[in-house]
């Protein structure tokens, strides 16, 4: 009986002997296992990942390129808010609005005029009034060249020096300006380049000691535009294939009519609103605020926010 309990136990302390090298075995067995089915992203997943980043980037780049357009459809509207001021300031000093143009006169515009109103003396001081913007004058030549920050809307392509002065020789002659005085409602029948001596805005072409005061905007200010942007194709089929640039200038000429609705394609001498916003244009008025007006409004209510004193009845609601 002894002999057999004996043999039993070793034959199992034979068996626990030999279990750690068997573990051992099996374990080297699993991790070879393991690694044999270790496995990367294969090229259909890969192009799947690839998808989705390209759809979420789809779905987040209009909502980014919308904030970017927000940012500077506020910067515009602040540009014009200051114009607004300025100009506002040139009535308080001269009792009047600045001409659009003087009709028979050196040309300069209204948006030369309030140059020291818009913390912009230094660029006014070098300016001759008494001598034509249109002739060869070192000073003022210079003077024109200058782009002014506040007279350039963020949304516009990079301003360009314009082809606007047979008097001056070259084809770079003045800086752009993306703002231009609401003058007229005509078009350019009557009046190319909103030269419309009848002028049926505020500041428009003017004759020799007429002047527009606040008291004269009978429709209200709050209802009658002061400054639209004014933004040009540079392909202006006026002179095709030229290799000058086309556009409003803050020295001279610098009215626009709304005869063409808003963001119409017509060219630099129609003197049309347009603007690089989408589905419409800043407008200032005469009170000093700015909107958006829709192009889509009625060509009706457009005249009528245009003239100053034609006993028109709007309601904001309209616009």
């Amino acid at each position: 009986m002894k002999i057999r309990i004996l043999k039993t136990r070793v034959a199992l302390e034979g068996a626990c002997q030999h279990a750690p090298y068997g573990s051992r075995k099996m374990g080297n067995t699993l991790n070879m296992y393991k690694a044999s089915n270790t496995k990367g992203f294969t090229l259909v997943e890969l192009l799947v990942v690839i998808a989705i980043i390209g759809i979420l980037i789809a779905l987040l780049l209009p909502a980014v390129q919308a904030a970017r357009e927000a940012a500077r459809r506020m910067h515009c509207t602040n540009n014009e808010k200051q114009i607004g001021i300025a100009i506002l300031n040139y009535h308080d000093a001269y009792l009047a609005f600045p001409p659009g143009t003087l009709h028979g006169g050196t040309g300069w515009s209204w948006s030369a005029r309030i140059l020291p109103f818009l913390e912009c003396s230094d660029i006014h001081k070098r300016i001759d009034f008494s001598v034509d913007y249109n002739r060869v004058n070192t000073i003022n030549n210079q003077a024109m060249k200058t782009f002014v920050q506040t007279y350039i809307c963020p949304s516009a392509p990079e301003p360009y020096l314009i082809a606007c002065c047979g008097g001056i020789p070259g084809d770079e002659d003045t800086a752009e300006t993306n703002y231009s005085a609401v003058a007229t409602h005509r078009d350019g029948n009557e009046a190319f380049y909103a030269r419309d001596p009848n002028g049926t805005g505020i500041m428009h072409l003017m004759a020799s000691g007429e002047k527009i005061k606040i008291s004269d905007v009978t429709d209200g200010t709050s209802t009658t535009f002061l400054v639209a942007e004014c933004d040009l194709d540079q392909n202006d089929p006026y002179n095709p294939g030229s290799s000058q640039h086309w556009g409003k200038i803050w020295a001279s000429e610098n009215r626009v009519t709304t005869a063409y609705g808003i963001n119409s394609d017509l060219g630099h001498v129609y003197a049309p609103v347009k603007s690089r916003h989408p589905g419409g244009a800043q407008f200032l008025f005469a009170d000093g605020h700015v909107s958006f007006i829709n192009e889509e409004i009625d060509q009706a209510i457009l005249q009528a926010l245009t003239t100053r004193n034609w006993g028109e009845v709007i309601d904001d609601t309209e616009y």
